[in-house]
């Protein structure tokens, strides 16, 4: 049993070994302006290799991909010589740049109908990618998204003195299991278990077989709390067979 949030929480995962010497050192901290299109968030920005074009990129944490990149958009920036072989691509953001030794494949017939059906939220220019964790993994992140900006710094190395917490805010373990960072909750009655935490939807979503078993279909659950923060209090959970 499991259940899926859709949260925002500032994490710092390890940094890669491979693709961290690659890119451009952060400043103190890159911010980022970062919008929320029909759920998803989409960050604008430039992407190059043999040439260089702007676009938006969807911004999902919870996706195991570097740079997925649409074949036209991929054909556009030269991302691939004619022999096959990938060029390195850089997405120049804000702040940053961040290189990938390679592009991945996708779904490219959901950028297509994202692009057209939201293009006057979208601007100009179409979504043609997906930015996640393994680009994502190697900054500390923090989404800021009442503010409007996704915030990258650089990860704390291992055994340095972790930051003061700012008021108000609450340190609470995590683990990272199958490519996702899960956080311990308690739930109902008295219930332990885990939620992931996810920004390729704006939903937060609860296993469908729990609400079942718990004999509430909408998602009622009672209270869902992280260290003591309710996450309940703020969001409803969505039931959705996982």
């Amino acid at each position: 049993m499991s259940l899926l949030l859709a949260a925002l929480l500032a994490v710092a995962p390890q940094a890669p070994a491979r693709e961290a010497a690659a890119q451009s050192a952060p400043p103190v901290i890159a911010r980022i302006p970062v919008r929320i299109v029909h759920g998803k968030l989409v960050v604008a920005c430039q992407i190059s290799a043999r040439k260089r074009i702007a676009a938006n990129l969807f911004v999902d944490y919870d996706a195991p991909v570097g740079l997925l990149l649409h074949n036209q958009a991929g054909v556009g920036i030269g991302s691939e010589n004619d022999d096959g072989t990938p060029n390195p691509i850089t997405i120049h953001l804000p702040d940053l740049n961040v290189v990938v030794e390679r592009r991945e494949f996708g779904d490219e017939d959901f950028f297509n109908r994202f692009t057209r059906w939201w293009s006057a939220e979208l601007g100009e220019n179409p979504v043609v990618g997906t930015v996640g964790a393994k680009v994502l993994s190697r900054y500390h992140v923090v989404f800021d998204l009442d503010a409007g900006f996704l915030e990258l710094s650089a990860p704390l190395s291992a055994g340095a003195e972790p930051p003061k917490l700012p008021p108000g805010a609450q340190e609470i373990p995590l683990t990272v299991h199958a490519g996702l960072v899960w956080i311990p909750v308690a739930y109902g009655d008295g219930r332990a278990g885990a939620m992931a935490l996810a920004t390729s939807q704006f939903d937060t979503r609860v296993d469908e077989d729990l609400c079942a078993e718990l004999r509430q279909p909408a998602g009622d659950i009672g209270l869902v709390k992280a260290g003591s923060i309710e996450l309940s209090s703020f969001v409803p959970m969505r039931p959705e067979r996982s």
